[in-house]
């Protein structure tokens, strides 16, 4: 019997900059940044004068200041160089903020525009699914946002002694403190390796690097280690803050793109009762992960898992096991006369396309 076909998830577009229409904003045309970039302007229009949102006011402030003190490399791009630079704005605030005689008072800011105050998702992509996980694909611009509240530059991570959280201070210093022993080390090992040939290294010893004995790399190891801890704490906690702020379980707690699903939901369904996780006794212990009573409407993300057996959730058994009890839901559901609606993974996530696959309850 043959494999069934794998299928290819229709994932949003990744933002490279531009303006892109989201009728789901009060200003609904978006200046996107450039690619990786961190602040949105809003417009009633593409020839409209562009607005900030008022929360972006003071981390705009911060990478002013931190691109004042901590200059990048000189780049040919003057857009780049200005005070307000084009990997962080989008290009007309950079060339705007070139002037010698700029101030952020020259910007234009209002209440309330962006999708984090109005709890909606960007409806491009942050980045690739091979540079993050689905969270940041979603809001990385935010996440770059939520850096420079805490006075820290996103990426190269510089940042303002007299305003940073003191807690970030002294994780940000362990880290650059241990990158610097890495480096450090791994230059030493780096030198070996370019060295004359060593008589003490046979012909047939497996060595870590050429003229590096396994033993001689294991400092090099453990500090890399070291290194990618402290990395990896001060992103998740940072990630964690805009998680929440969206609404989202904190790093490793929950399923991102079944929350994206229910607050779509929750916006397209304002005055219906929303069960999350619903556990009825007529479903005999299975759950509908959204659930409308009054239209008798019940919604289902299937992730990867429902499809293809993967081996983290168990393999060809779950599989198995798992397809047997969705069959099973929906006899349930069938017999109780509720609608089941289930989205897979490789559908888009954004509200026009769920109000497609909701009409008839809209």
């Amino acid at each position: 019997m043959a494999k069934p076909r794998k299928r290819t998830a229709i994932a949003p577009q990744v933002s490279l900059g531009g303006i892109v229409h989201e009728e789901s904003l009060p200003l609904p045309f978006v200046y996107y940044p450039n690619h990786y970039g961190t602040f949105f302007a809003f417009g009633e229009s593409e020839d409209s004068e562009p607005f900030l949102c008022e929360c972006s006011k003071e981390p705009l402030a911060h990478l002013a200041t931190l691109n004042t003190r901590f200059p990048s490399l000189h780049n040919t791009n003057p857009d780049r160089n200005a005070l307000l630079d084009s990997f962080h704005v989008p290009d007309s605030l950079a060339k705007a903020s070139q002037r010698d005689e700029f101030s952020l008072s020259e910007l234009n800011f209002k209440e309330r525009l962006c999708h984090r105050c109005n709890l909606v998702p960007p409806t491009r992509r942050y980045c690739h699914e091979m540079y993050g996980g689905k969270f940041k694909q979603s809001f990385g611009w935010y996440i770059n946002q939520a850096y420079l509240r805490l006075a820290i530059k996103p990426l190269e991570w510089v940042f303002l002694d007299d305003v940073c959280p003191e807690d970030y201070k002294v994780l940000l210093q362990q880290y650059q403190d241990a990158l610097a022993a890495y480096q450090t080390e791994h230059s030493r090992l780096n030198e070996m390796v370019y060295g004359p040939k060593r008589s003490d290294i046979s012909a047939d010893e497996t060595t870590y690097w050429r003229n590096v004995k396994m033993e001689e790399a294991q400092p090099m190891i453990e500090l890399r280690k070291e290194k990618q801890k402290l990395q990896t704490r001060i992103r998740n906690n940072v990630e964690n803050i805009v998680r929440q702020e969206f609404g989202f379980k904190k790093v490793g707690e929950g399923w991102v793109s079944e929350t994206m699903l229910s607050q779509i939901i929750e916006r397209l369904f304002p005055s219906e009762k929303i069960i999350r996780h619903h556990r009825p006794e007529w479903l005999e212990g299975l759950e509908l992960d959204i659930y409308l009573p009054e239209l008798e409407l019940g919604i289902e993300y299937q992730g990867q898992q429902h499809y293809h057996p993967i081996k983290a959730w168990g393999g060809e058994r779950a599989l198995r096991e798992l397809k047997e009890r969705d069959e099973r839901k929906k006899v349930l559901c069938h017999k109780l006369g509720v609608t089941l609606i289930e989205v897979d993974y490789t559908e888009p996530l954004t509200d026009a396309h769920i109000t497609e696959r909701l009409k008839g309850f809209l």
